[in-house]
C-alpha cells in the first residue's frame, strides 16, 4: 500500500472518530467486550481451550479499536502538518 498524503490521513481519521464515537457501535463494542469477559470469568477451571479463545476474542476487540484509535492519532498529527507554514527553498 502507498503512503497516503496528509489529506486522506485527515479523512480517515475523521472516519474512525465518526464510527467510534457512533453511540450505536459504542454499545455494540461495550456490549461485546462485557460479554466476552463475562464468558472468559464463567468458562469452568478445566475448560482452558474456551478460555484461549475467550481471551483471544479480547485481545482482537482490543487491536480493532487500537487501530482506528491509531488512525484517529495519525490524522490529528497530518492536521498539524497541514497547518504549518510551507516552507520553499532550495535545500
Amino acid at each position: 500500500m502507498k503512503p497516503l498524503t496528509p489529506e486522506q490521513e485527515v479523512w480517515r481519521a475523521q472516519k474512525a472518530r465518526q464510527f467510534l464515537e457512533d453511540p450505536m457501535i459504542k454499545e455494540a463494542l461495550d456490549g461485546l467486550q462485557n460479554r466476552i469477559i463475562e464468558q472468559w470469568s464463567d468458562t469452568p477451571i478445566k475448560d482452558s481451550e474456551m478460555r484461549e479463545k475467550a481471551w483471544m476474542m479480547y485481545n482482537m476487540h482490543k487491536l480493532f479499536v487500537e487501530c482506528l484509535r491509531e488512525h484517529i492519532a495519525t490524522g490529528e498529527m497530518a492536521s498539524l502538518q497541514l497547518k504549518q507554514p510551507r516552507k520553499f527553498g532550495i535545500f
